[in-house]
């Protein structure tokens, strides 16, 4: 079949049509939202978002202010749908101030799943206030003074880092890292992340760390200590271990390294199935230099250490 050159000459131009209003229809849409509440009245701020970044700043005053911003590509009509659908609400409750930008019944993953989607959080909290961040695949900065406030962060595929000072900081993510850069003395720190590190600095009374895959390192803490990797090592050293705190570390193939103030007196059960144990304290050896208990003249830190395949370090700063 041959064609003329009229005909192509059409046909291209029929293409160009096309593109021409398939470009034009496949415009960005944004959304910027703000709102500001006043403090006094509330308790406690819930972020509950999906993909959205959330950033949270302590700062002074009185009001909580907060600002959303919302980004979608693809399609005029699949994004316009996806801000009314995405549209952040607000509402107070009991105290309780609850920030959303979800999708209603529906999951967040699915047709639209492969356009292009943006969202910030940004939030000024006043310090007192608890706070939760619920996010699916953003990630979550947590940064400034609290106080006496608890800080919970939950996210599935994104990051949480935390820089500052609160009573209490937990951290749950799937497959993110957790950094915890306290300022001064927290009563607990917890986190737990099933693929990524737990990177912990400061002064911690009751710290808690669990991963299955990723190392976990913990400094500059003042009590008790648990620690379970599965795949990745345990470093933690204290700058504080008063007699009466229980420190526990379970690995199945890393290496765990205690490190404890000079004059600490440590009693308890070191167990490694097939690395050898090195310790600054005094205790007896058995199976094989596999197995030490130590042994402790006074009041002490009771210590548990188990490891599959990874040796142990018990040593004093």
């Amino acid at each position: 079949m041959r064609f003329s050159n009229r005909t192509v000459i059409c046909a291209i131009a029929v293409v160009g049509v096309l593109l021409a209003s398939g470009v034009a229809a496949a415009a960005n849409k944004t959304s910027h939202t703000e709102r500001t509440f006043d403090a006094s009245d509330i308790d406690k701020v819930v972020v509950d978002v999906s993909f959205h970044s959330v950033n949270v700043d302590a700062v002074a005053g009185s009001n909580i202010d907060v600002t959303i911003d919302l980004e979608f590509g693809g399609s005029s009509s699949k994004a316009e749908r996806l801000l009314a659908e995405y549209e952040p609400t607000f509402k107070v409750v009991n105290g309780t101030l609850t920030i959303k930008s979800t999708r209603e019944g529906r999951s967040s993953w699915n047709w639209f799943s492969s356009s292009r989607k943006k969202g910030k959080v940004q939030l000024y909290l006043p310090s007192g206030i608890d706070l939760v961040v619920d996010s699916s695949s953003g990630k979550a900065e947590v940064d400034g003074d609290f106080g006496d406030a608890t800080v919970v962060c939950d996210t599935s595929s994104g990051s949480v880092e935390f820089a500052g000072g609160a009573n209490e900081v937990r951290a749950d993510t799937s497959s993110g890292t957790v950094r915890v850069n306290l300022t001064r003395r927290a009563e607990v720190v917890w986190a737990d992340t099933s693929s990524g590190s737990v990177f912990i600095e400061g002064p911690a009374a009751d710290v808690s760390a669990d991963t299955s895959s990723g190392s976990i390192k913990a400094h500059g803490l003042l009590g008790d200590g648990n620690f379970d990797t599965s795949s990745g090592s345990v470093q933690a050293s204290w700058d504080e271990a008063p007699a009466g705190s229980f420190v526990r570390a379970d690995t199945s193939s890393g290496g765990v390294t205690l490190t404890f103030p000079e004059g600490t007196q440590l009693k308890g059960l070191v167990d490694t199935s097939s690395g050898g144990i090195d310790s600054d304290f005094p205790g007896e050896y058995s199976d094989r230099g596999h197995r030490l208990k130590l042994r402790a003249d006074g009041p002490a830190v009771k210590v548990s250490v188990d490891t599959s395949s990874g040796g142990v370090k018990i040593h004093t700063n």
